[in-house]
């Protein structure tokens, strides 16, 4: 850390007032679009595990951009807990 964060420090106060509030901007939509996808991509793969069929065109489109194996790739430490394999 006292080798990079200064060096990281300076580089970062380079990037004009301007810019660097637009790239915030666009890396906050960025990460709440990622957020939102990867809760629907989860609680899809619950329901499966659940044996709850996709119902509508949003799930479906979740389920085939997001199968079982990309969910246990992406998270391989995620464990079904009790209360999501009851339904609760």
């Amino acid at each position: 850390m006292k080798i990079c964060y200064p060096r990281a420090s300076k580089w970062i106060e380079r990037v004009p007032k301007k810019a660097g509030t637009c790239i915030s901007y666009v890396t906050l939509v960025f990460m709440f679009c990622n957020v939102v996808i990867s809760g629907f991509a989860l609680g899809r793969y619950s329901e499966r595990a659940m044996g709850i069929s996709a119902e509508n065109e949003t799930a479906r489109f979740i389920d085939e951009r997001f199968p079982d194996e990309r969910i246990e790739r992406i998270y391989p430490n995620m464990k079904m807990t009790e209360s999501n394999s009851k339904g609760r």
